[in-house]
């Protein structure tokens, strides 16, 4: 089985570190970030397939993020699809 890369944004400490053990038994790798911003930075360096988020983080809400997300990979997509000249 593939090793997806699961990013989890979420403000509260406890509720990070349970989403992070539970999400991990299945062997993914897990990024966790406290606000939009900095989950937006981690998933620049490293590609996401699971998002799982809260909607009112501190600085940008959920569904922000995941439009953001979106757009970048479609972005990113469209890029590698252009046809030669």
């Amino acid at each position: 089985m593939n090793q997806a890369h699961i990013l989890v944004l979420k403000d509260v400490p406890v509720v990070q570190d349970v989403l992070q053990e539970t999400l991990a038994l299945e062997g993914d790798a897990i990024s966790v970030a406290a606000d939009g911003m900095e989950g937006l930075q981690m998933a620049k360096r490293m590609p996401v397939q699971i998002v799982v988020t809260d909607l009112q983080l501190p600085d940008i809400d959920g569904i922000s993020i995941i439009d953001r997300l979106a757009e970048r990979q479609q972005t990113m997509c469209d890029a590698k699809i252009q046809p030669r000249e």
